[in-house]
């Protein structure tokens, strides 16, 4: 690997979301991207919604997505970073809809001290798709 480095939007109260990006010695650029939801049920759902999209051929993108507890991980692996960017930035906008979906007709939670930690997490989670998406074009800067 030639380089690596790890990007976390931090928030003291919250486990934060995560980019990574790496090159590894063949050229292969991945971008990791971590998104915490409000619990596993929420990021499947998510992962259900987003892992239809496939990737279009032509782009020579591979995106791989996974759950492991109450977090989304997509990876983007591809020779051309351009390409991962776009990919990504495109993904960003469905997983903004997406959170914006389970957030106003997703949770069935009759627990309303729950069901108003949820909705905040959400809005949370939506603004962190939006600095996400920015730390990703500050960190991938193309000429």
């Amino acid at each position: 690997m030639l380089s690596t480095e790890k990007v976390r939007n931090d928030d003291s109260t919250q486990k934060s979301d995560a980019i990574t990006i790496s090159v590894e010695s063949d050229g292969i650029a991945t971008l990791t991207l971590e998104v915490c939801f409000h619990c596993e049920n929420d990021a499947t759902i998510a992962y259900n919604s987003l892992r239809i999209d496939k990737e279009p051929p032509r782009g020579n993108v591979k995106k791989e997505l996974s759950v492991k507890e109450n977090n989304l991980i997509v990876k983007f692996s591809s020779k051309d970073i351009k390409k991962i960017k776009s990919s990504a930035g495109s993904f960003m906008d469905y997983a903004k809809l997406v959170a914006n979906t389970i957030r106003r007709f997703g949770r069935t939670d009759n627990d309303e001290k729950t069901l108003s930690i949820a909705k905040e997490l959400l809005d949370e989670l939506v603004a962190k798709c939006a600095s996400s998406e920015q730390i990703l074009h500050e960190n991938m800067q193309i000429d």
